[in-house]
């Protein structure tokens, strides 16, 4: 895929997306320039898999909106890739889904210290459903 420069919308939810699925999935990140649309909600991301999606995701300069829901970005290490992906003044991510992710207090309060105040481009972020 990363070859596929005409590529603008990407569907992989309810698949298993572990450490070499995600590690996939950065590499199209950083290499589809037209990419927009990224759905990868049930995909199973959780702790080093979704830090390598997160930091594959740093590099993307055209996705708009991305569908996290129901992974595992409530814990600190791949909440806060997340947004050190999020505060780069490249990234594009207007709409950011975020539900059922396990995302207590601690994560919450990172989201929105480093996720949405230093998010350049960020207008729909969807947390519900999280243990806030």
């Amino acid at each position: 895929l990363a070859g596929k420069t005409s590529i603008v919308s990407i569907d992989v939810s309810f698949n298993s997306l572990a450490q070499c699925s995600c590690k996939a999935l950065a590499g199209v990140l950083s290499k589809c320039a037209n990419l927009r649309t990224l759905d990868c909600h049930w995909g199973h991301m959780r702790a080093h898999g979704a830090v390598t999606f997160a930091e594959g995701l740093a590099m993307s300069t055209s996705l708009t909106s991305l569908n996290l829901a129901f992974n595992g970005f409530g814990d600190l290490a791949p909440c806060s890739a997340l947004c050190d992906a999020l505060a780069k003044d490249t990234c594009a991510i207007v709409s950011l889904d975020l539900s059922c992710n396990r995302i207590g207090e601690k994560a919450a309060c990172l989201i929105a210290a480093k996720g949405m105040n230093l998010s350049l481009s960020l207008e729909r972020l969807i947390l519900d459903k999280n243990p806030i």
